[in-house]
């Protein structure tokens, strides 16, 4: 039974994981437009999200927003970033330092 002190940290769960899905959107729509920049912030921001989050998605998800976010960096010329995409995200409990 759900009670009154876990309803609101089911909702904001909820919250966070359409901010990551909205995001992650965002950024794949950005980058079938050619709009790098801005696929590059929106999964951004739904890394930063899952940073702190990380229970919201697998590990694999993780791995394809990062992925992603190197392909926008990559046609911007950040390919230094984009070689080492782990070095600018932040690492949560589900990620794997290599």
């Amino acid at each position: 039974m759900e009670t009154s002190v876990t309803r609101p940290a089911t909702q904001a769960a909820g919250v966070w994981a359409a901010a990551v899905r909205y995001a992650t959107a965002a950024g794949r729509q950005a980058l079938l437009l050619y709009a790098n920049a801005e696929a590059a912030a929106h999964f951004k921001r739904a890394l930063t999200v899952l940073a702190s989050h990380p229970a919201l998605v697998e590990p694999a998800h993780y791995e394809a927003l990062l992925i992603e976010r190197a392909r926008a960096w990559i046609v911007l010329g950040k390919t230094d970033e984009a070689k080492h995409p782990r070095a600018s995200a932040r690492f949560g409990p589900h990620s794997r330092r290599r």
